[in-house]
């Protein structure tokens, strides 16, 4: 009994270092990536780029920033990228990168993401449609609205008119 007893604890123990050892080791992994993290922060780039295809362009500033740049190809292939880069921080080298071409990016921790800028929709034209209902003599009339939108009356109620 009393060697079970030994082998029981010495088996607890052993799972202890075990665990002890994956914490530790986890430990480390966060701390490594904190540190790569701010790293990408503090960390003055350079690039020399001509007429480089931008997709091409993405991939030298991800490699020389540390951040993960993730872009859509078959958007980015038709730009083409001119640029002298010297000691700027890397988002302010992504923002030169990307000057005068219709895309924008969000950073989220060491990741950034390039999308296309979507073109504004056109705007409507607005026609705003006045009157008065009225019968053969002219007198007014009351009216009714297809539909279920309600007409906005003016302050002549009183006499028929309406915007619309």
């Amino acid at each position: 009994m009393k060697k079970q007893q030994i082998t029981l604890s010495r088996k607890k123990a052993m799972r202890k270092v075990v665990w002890m050892k994956a914490a530790f080791l986890l430990l480390m992994f966060v701390i490594a990536l904190h540190g790569r993290a701010q790293n990408t922060d503090n960390k003055l780039i350079s690039l020399e780029l001509k007429e480089a295809p931008l997709g091409e362009a993405l991939k030298q500033f991800s490699n020389v920033s540390g951040y993960k740049v993730n872009f859509p190809s078959e958007d980015v292939r038709a730009y083409r990228v001119s640029v002298s880069i010297h000691q700027l921080a890397p988002l302010a080298a992504l923002q030169k990168i990307l000057e005068g071409k219709p895309f924008e990016y969000e950073v989220k921790q060491h990741f950034i993401t390039v999308r296309k800028v979507k073109p504004a929709s056109p705007t409507r034209k607005v026609r705003n449609i006045e009157g008065r209902v009225v019968d053969e003599k002219g007198d007014p009339l009351p009216c009714e609205y297809p539909g279920n939108r309600q007409p906005v009356w003016s302050y002549f109620r009183y006499q028929r008119k309406f915007h619309l």
